[in-house]
């Protein structure tokens, strides 16, 4: 899986292949605007750094390599990319453009094709001055400020960042109207939209887009938006109950497609005024429809929660005033759809009052492991995608909304002598790029109800979202999945896994690793959710291939579960009950063997491990794990100048002078000569003769064709514990020139990993 590109995504203008074919009277002109403007769309390929400005709250890519991982940080936010089409001469329509808008078109038409370089202009100096030329009318500042919201996740706390524009060079054809050998036939002009404190540093990247017709978005702040946003949502529901056979079908598992919840909220029908409450069914309950709720609790927990105390009032009433905004809105929106129970966690299981809270603690840890068959069994996951706390509600305010521009017309001066005219259309929401930057899916346990829900209606920061296991569509196009909604990192396990009846073992156990470096740089309020919010996931895979699970790591795949790196060093947990081989002790990991699917080759033997959980194995509640594993040892001098010790954003100075250290890898960098240390305090006990074992060996890729064959090893400490086998702890994973430090070695050993 490739990392996305730490670049902001180039707003295109499409420029066709054979331009001098466009030549046309102006009759046809006008009709040829007209039938083209319903073809054309937007696209954007977000940046890391964009979403880490904005949100910074994004996981990193599954598969970034050594180079991409130590990149600079740019101080850019987000860039997006608009279509055109162009014709001879522009149709008779006046421009309202402000004196910004109006100095960037002027230098956009005196752009030559041979230039090299962008020209730049700032619209704005800020989101607010750029919302004030919108609303006096200049129709390329609305179309950016539109574009603002619908191609990025924007924070108000970047408000003073300034609104930019810029042109990249047209790329010329031949004189017979092709493309030059090698270059992309669909390799447009780029036209950049971009917030951020510099536009200095940037590289574009533009792909091609599928045409779609849009359709109206709904005000969620009226009721009338509401009642549109519930006819849609019923109309998805009924075809994808009727037509999509794999949305449909329960898990192979009866105990795990019969897994239904202990408690419910009864929201009431639209035909009784009763007020809603807990249900709690005497026996259990059968083929029952419930929606199930995705949300983020927020910062601000102050809101109505089920307890042992409470727990009878709330049988008889929900305290309505007091329930989370988020809460509040999923149960008016379940009633309207007609269906009579919701699942909410903070309502639905014993939340706790106290550290000595003995019935909370019992209560979420049998929950917890049923947590995940409770979104796969519902008929509907109501997910609040785009709000970022409880208090903010599904109905979220959208101020795109706020304008409805018009297509901006753009000139430009050809070498030859001719003028192209580009009509700019306004922007529309996107499948794909709502779900990546969601504010939601930076949390842990949404990851979790994503991957098992059957179906999901996203109310997203700018539009409503459906996704089922056949269909991703949007509220702008109801009736046709989103071609580029599959293209995203970290998609390729929720595809598996959907999908795991057809695949194969090894696909699922590298997609497992695949998406685990994903997951793991999501958020959690408890550290030590991290296991237990896959639950779920584990639950269903065990199901699907029988074998161990093994605090994380699945027992047909224990060597590239050891082979992980941390992105960035921190100390760990100090309540922590996890091994320290377990990734889910740090917050970011990559899996080094997943950057080549033929080029990893295992060098250990697992000799036997023990777990002990609080339920079942899956649950992910650890409360002691070891392994004992036999493989090539030796101990290696990492105290040597020549190696490369990565410390993610922290640098090894203050700890010694006997390692080199750097913050930015030049690309070019040795994948031969890396050291990644998993907690800073452990530096300070390398040493000249520090203990190693091979794990594996790897020709990692590099950027140019040459391959370099390196050693993956495990960085150990002695715990100063000797049992039946030498016991030692992981602090760190070495990749080194497997011919240099490993070919000769003799020495194979068997240890105890705790």
């Amino acid at each position: 899986m490739d990392r996305i590109s730490p670049a902001a995504a180039a707003l295109g203008i499409i420029h066709p292949l054979q331009y001098k074919i466009i030549a046309m009277i102006n009759a046809i002109a006008r009709t040829y605007l007209e039938l083209n403007l319903k073809l054309m769309d937007y696209i954007i390929e977000p940046n890391l750094d964009v979403r880490e400005i904005l949100s910074n709250q994004r996981p990193d890519s599954a598969a970034s390599d050594f180079a991409e991982m130590n990149q600079p940080r740019r101080p850019i936010s987000a860039f997006s990319r608009l279509t055109s089409i162009t014709c001879l001469e522009a149709p008779d329509m006046a421009q309202r453009l402000c004196a910004a808008c109006s100095r960037f078109a002027k230098d956009f038409a005196e752009a030559e094709e041979k230039v090299s370089f962008p020209r730049a202009q700032t619209l704005a100096p800020n989101i607010h001055a750029l919302r004030k030329s919108a609303q006096n009318d200049c129709q390329l500042c609305q179309i950016v400020y539109q574009s603002y919201f619908y191609n990025s996740f924007v924070s108000w706390s970047e408000e003073t960042f300034p609104i930019h524009l810029q042109k990249w060079p047209y790329r010329p054809h031949r004189d017979d109207g092709l493309p030059h050998p090698g270059q992309d036939p669909i390799k447009p002009e780029a036209l950049w939209i971009g917030v951020g404190k510099t536009i200095k540093e940037t590289e574009g990247l533009v792909k091609a887009c599928s045409s779609r017709t849009s359709s109206s978005i709904a005000d969620l702040s009226s009721d009338e938006g509401v009642e549109k946003a519930v006819a849609l949502a019923k109309e998805w529901l009924a075809t994808c109950c009727t037509n999509h056979t794999n949305c449909c079908m329960s898990p192979g598992n009866q105990h795990l497609a019969e897994t239904l919840p202990t408690r419910v909220i009864d929201v009431g029908s639209k035909d009784e005024a009763l007020a809603p409450k807990l249900f709690i069914p005497t026996h259990p309950l059968q083929d029952i429809k419930y929606v199930a709720l995705s949300y983020a609790w927020g910062s601000d927990q102050d809101f109505a929660k089920t307890t042992a105390s409470n727990l009878d009032d709330m049988t008889r009433c929900l305290p309505w005033d007091k329930l989370a905004k988020t809460i509040q809105d999923a149960i008016i929106f379940t009633r309207k759809l007609s269906i009579r129970y919701l699942w909410v966690d903070a309502l639905c299981i014993l939340q706790s009052e106290g550290p000595d809270d003995a019935q909370h603690r019992a209560d979420w840890s049998y929950e917890a492991a049923r947590f995940g068959q409770y979104y796969q069994n519902a008929t509907l996951t109501i997910a609040a995608t785009g709000a970022i706390s409880s208090s903010d509600g599904l109905f979220l305010r959208r101020p795109a909304l706020e304008f409805d521009p018009e297509p901006v017309i753009l000139k430009q001066n050809t070498n030859g002598g001719e003028t192209d005219v580009f009509i700019i259309k306004p922007p529309t929401p996107s499948w794909g790029l709502a779900i990546q930057n969601a504010a939601l899916l930076t949390r842990g346990w949404a990851i979790q109800e994503r991957v098992l829900s059957k179906r999901i209606l996203h109310f997203g920061a700018s539009c409503l979202l459906w996704e089922c296991h056949e269909s991703r569509v949007t509220e702008t196009n109801p009736g046709d999945t989103d071609s580029l909604a599959y293209s995203q990192t970290g998609e390729d396990f929720l595809s598996a896994f959907k999908d795991m009846d057809n695949r194969q073992e090894d696909d699922i156990m590298r997609s497992w690793y695949q998406f685990i470096a994903v997951y793991s740089s999501t958020n959690f309020s408890f550290h030590t959710d991290k296991l237990p919010a896959l639950s779920g996931i584990a639950a269903r895979v065990k199901d699907r291939f029988p074998q161990d699970y093994i605090a994380g790591i699945w027992e047909l795949a224990v060597p590239e579960g050891l082979a992980w790196m941390v992105r960035e060093t921190e100390e760990p947990d100090p309540g922590s009950d996890l091994p320290s081989w377990c990734w889910a002790t740090r917050r970011s990991v990559s899996f080094f063997f997943v950057w080549d699917n033929n080029d990893w080759n295992p060098m250990i033997q697992v000799k036997s491990w023990s777990v002990t959980t609080n339920g079942p194995q899956t649950s992910g509640q650890i409360l002691q794990a070891r392994l004992i594993i036999s493989g090539i040892f030796k101990g290696i001098d990492l105290s040597d100048p020549s190696l490369i010790f990565k410390f993610g954003s922290k640098t090894n100075a203050e700890w010694t002078n006997n390692v080199t250290s750097l913050t930015a890898l030049d690309p070019g960098f040795s994948v031969d000569r890396l050291v990644f240390i998993d907690d800073a305090r452990s530096i300070k006990t390398i040493g000249n003769h520090h203990p190693c074992l091979l794990i594996g060996k790897s020709y990692p890729p590099l950027n140019s064709t040459e391959k370099r064959l390196v050693g993956v090893a495990l960085i150990l400490e002695p715990t100063g514990r000797v049992g039946l086998f030498q016991e030692y702890r992981r602090i760190g994973l070495a990749s080194l020139s497997f011919m240099e430090y490993w070919d000769d070695v003799q020495d194979m050993r068997t240890v105890e990993l705790v």
